[in-house]
């Protein structure tokens, strides 16, 4: 849907078509501000980035690859095709205390914070390319004619939010309530099929654990 129509569809609802009470610029924040918590809750768009491999850097900055990562959630070697092993900073401490101290080509990932993830072993001469798949925020320079990368399937959870915004600023809290509990509804089923659900239930639910066996030899 483009972004002019999802704004008309919210303006319609709020028997306010001409914008006099809601500008156009206040609903489209509203869609926007939806559409980040949208993607925060289900994970709704992914996107994939080419990262070169830094000599002897085992930190990269999601930022610093790209303004649009929220997070990534699967890396692959370009090399030889090869999905890398997600570990968590306690796992990785667990098999290799000294583990930054080690050179080879990369085995896994480990998120480090919110913007900063792991890529080990650490290339000692660089080359070579990782795939970064990543759930991505929404972009926010759309023009009126350009479509929403949010599914169309999930469009609606935009409207319901920023109607309960704009209700809730001028103290509806009857429209307001109503449109929340729709939009919740909605968020649920969004999460389903983006398999966000699945995926934070089982994020770390590791068979085998301690006695890791990564794909290859790397020595621990």
């Amino acid at each position: 849907m483009k972004k002019s129509e999802l704004r008309a569809r919210v303006q319609d609802a709020l028997n306010d078509t001409m914008g006099v009470s809601w500008t156009a610029a206040q609903v489209d924040r509203s869609i926007l501000e939806a559409a980040e918590v949208l993607v925060e809750e289900t994970r709704a768009i992914k996107r994939s980035v080419i990262v070169p491999l830094q000599p002897g850097c085992s930190y990269y900055y999601t930022q610093a690859i790209t303004e649009d990562m929220l997070f990534p959630y699967r890396i692959w070697s370009q090399r030889d095709e090869r999905r890398l092993t997600a570990l968590s900073l306690k796992e990785l401490d667990a098999y290799h205390l000294e583990w930054d101290t080690v050179t080879g080509d990369p085995e896994v990932w480990c998120p480090l914070s919110w913007d900063v993830f792991v890529i080990w072993p650490r290339t000692a001469e660089g080359g070579g390319w990782l795939r970064v798949d990543y759930v991505a925020w929404p972009q926010d320079n759309l023009g009126d004619d350009d479509m929403w990368d949010i599914p169309e399937q999930s469009q609606d959870a935009l409207v319901h939010y920023a109607l309960y915004d704009s209700l809730l600023k001028y103290y509806d809290i009857t429209g307001a309530v109503a449109n929340l509990s729709v939009l919740l509804q909605q968020l649920g089923q969004a999460g389903n099929r983006s398999g966000a659900r699945k995926d934070q239930a089982g994020e770390w639910v590791r068979d085998g654990f301690p006695g890791l066996d990564l794909p290859r030899a790397v020595k621990s």
